[in-house]
């Protein structure tokens, strides 16, 4: 009985090693041998949204959103962390930003509620594609979640107004901005 405990401890402590390991990743090679590792050494943690959600992570830092997806599609449980992963990554790429946009029509369709940085991430996608019309829904729906007091998602609102022209909504939602929560992003933003 002790070995058995013994073994499940290390595999614990292995586990954690290669999950951590995916923060520092920095080339698609090094993502794909940490993620190789993992499947085939941690028997425990191989169904934990945790560990996907890094992996994905990991991925689209190391630049392969196609793999990011891949492991996405493959969770046997996502949760909103999962979604938000994904979203936030896809956000911060013009060509990819799209997809982003798709996985929250997905994301509420499956009942996922939405969070504060669920709506950073698409107002940033859609700041990346210029597109006011989607941003200003997803400014109704961020009244509608109550996240319009939140310092990121007014920043957020106010560079997607600015990116997408309409610096007469930019301006209200600066104006609605405690005075204390302008920031230099803000006044940036503004500018």
């Amino acid at each position: 009985m002790k070995k058995v405990t013994c073994f499940v401890a290390e595999a614990h402590a292995l586990s954690l090693s290669l999950v951590q390991k995916c923060s520092t990743a920095t080339s698609l090679r090094e993502a794909r041998q940490i993620h190789a590792l993992i499947l085939t050494s941690t028997v425990f943690v191989s169904h934990s949204p945790f560990v996907y959600n890094n992996i994905i992570t990991m991925y689209a830092r190391c630049g392969s959103f196609k793999d990011s997806h891949h492991v996405f599609d493959k969770m046997p449980h996502r949760t909103l962390v999962s979604y938000n992963a994904l979203i936030a990554s896809y956000s911060r790429v013009s060509h990819y930003a799209i997809f982003a946009l798709k996985l929250y029509t997905q994301m509420e369709t499956r009942g996922i509620r939405p969070s504060s940085i669920t709506f950073t991430s698409l107002l940033q996608a859609s700041s990346l594609l210029q597109d006011w019309c989607v941003g200003s829904l997803l400014h109704a729906q961020g009244l509608k979640f109550g996240f319009l007091n939140e310092i990121c998602v007014q920043t957020s609102l106010l560079n997607m107004y600015s990116n997408c022209g309409d610096l007469g909504s930019a301006q209200m939602v600066f104006e609605d901005m405690a005075y204390t929560d302008r920031d230099d992003v803000a006044w940036n933003s503004l500018m």
